[in-house]
């Protein structure tokens, strides 16, 4: 009997600390989510800036590089130029509002994603760099708050998970 009160024990101390860092692990995904925007936007910089290529093929190749979510966007966008949307920045805008439910982004990011749509293939391509930069770097800046709010919330909701098993047992003891 004792056997099986430490057995169950155990169990629920290392099923509610996997809770925990399960939890935890969404903030990750945020982090890294940013990341691939970040490398998204500096590869379409550089194509546009470099590649000198048109804003369809300039996307294509991001989301061959990218992937992910920054990739579906590219490619959504690209699909609607392609079925005769208006502009590029109503499909950026399209494709952008369509990816959201899926993504990690904060309304913030979402907010300079679709602030970034306005420029691109209105513009010249000087001004079109300049607020892919810009972009790049409130991303940036996003990053580095996204990580520190990763480190303390994974740490607490590891920590919540272990006092919540804890204080299960005690209740069942």
């Amino acid at each position: 009997m004792l056997f099986l009160k430490l057995l169950g024990a155990a169990l629920t101390l290392a099923g509610t600390a996997r809770l925990g860092r399960l939890l935890g692990g969404r903030y990750a995904s945020r982090t890294r989510e940013i990341g691939r925007w970040r490398t998204a936007l500096s590869i379409l910089a550089t194509e546009l800036g470099f590649g000198a290529l048109v804003l369809t093929q300039a996307l294509e190749r991001m989301a061959l590089a990218v992937g992910g979510h920054p990739g579906g966007v590219a490619r959504r966008a690209v699909a609607l130029l392609h079925e005769g949307e208006s502009s590029a920045a109503a499909a950026w805008r399209q494709a952008v509002t369509e990816a959201s439910p899926r993504c990690s982004l904060t309304p913030e990011d979402e907010a300079t994603l679709l602030d970034l749509g306005v420029y691109l293939g209105a513009t010249d391509q000087e001004d079109q760099l300049r607020h892919l930069k810009l972009a790049e770097e409130r991303m940036v800046g996003s990053e580095r708050v996204a990580r520190g709010e990763q480190a303390q919330r994974e740490r607490l909701l590891g920590t919540l998970g272990w006092i919540t098993g804890v204080l299960i047992v005690l209740m069942l003891l």
